[in-house]
């Protein structure tokens, strides 16, 4: 028995701690004195199994716990944190996904403005081979303009996906290559004029993009 009274006293006392109640208010709960509950704490006494009952609806335990068959308490608390673990833990699968689809959509970033270049030369190097096979002629400007309309299509797919930094290379190239382009097109024209245009756009997109970043 007296077993039983020090088994009953340390349980109630760690549950009502556990609770963060003491003696008179877990009392007043029972309606018993603090005395009362102060007696079984200390194991001179056991409650009646009326009182047992309604300790083991307050603390949400069952009375093999109070009487020191625990099992069953401590099988409960192992699956809770087991299942609050799992809660709190990382949905490896879900961050698995995610980065996959990002992963996809860097590579469609890439390649689709790659193919878009390489469909443009594709149809440079077709025009130059038609015009040489059957016109025998051949235009070597084909590829010279191919250069800023490459740039060109770059450049829309850049504003598309918002990476601003290569807008002003990209514009830039296109500034230069095109008089460029057309000197070597036209060759009537004087490359010192055409530079001298060339040298104010640059310019005007500098101070351009330098005022929208700001």
């Amino acid at each position: 028995m007296d077993n039983l009274n020090s088994i009953v006293a340390a349980n109630i006392a760690a549950l009502r701690k556990e609770k963060k109640l003491t003696q008179l208010e877990l009392a007043e709960k029972l309606n018993y004195s603090d005395k009362a509950v102060s007696k079984w704490e200390r194991g001179e006494s056991l409650p009646s199994i009326d009182v047992l009952c309604e300790l083991s609806a307050l603390f949400e335990v069952s009375l093999d716990y109070i009487t020191g068959r625990s099992d069953q308490r401590i099988a409960g608390e192992i699956e809770n944190k087991i299942s609050h673990k799992k809660r709190e833990a990382p949905d490896v699968s879900a961050a698995s996904s995610s980065s996959k689809k990002q992963k996809k959509k860097a590579d469609y970033k890439l390649v689709v403005p790659f193919l878009s270049v390489s469909g443009l030369w594709f149809i440079m190097i077709t025009l130059f081979v038609c015009f040489s096979v059957f016109l025998h002629k051949a235009l070597w400007s084909l590829f010279y303009w191919a250069l800023p309309g490459s740039a060109l299509l770059l450049l829309i797919f850049n504003c598309i996906w918002g990476k601003k930094k290569y807008i002003f290379y990209l514009v830039s190239f296109i500034v230069w290559t095109i008089p460029l382009c057309a000197c070597l097109q036209f060759i009537k024209y004087d490359i010192w004029i055409l530079m001298s245009i060339v040298i104010p756009l640059q310019i005007a997109v500098l101070l351009c993009l330098s005022m929208s970043e700001k």
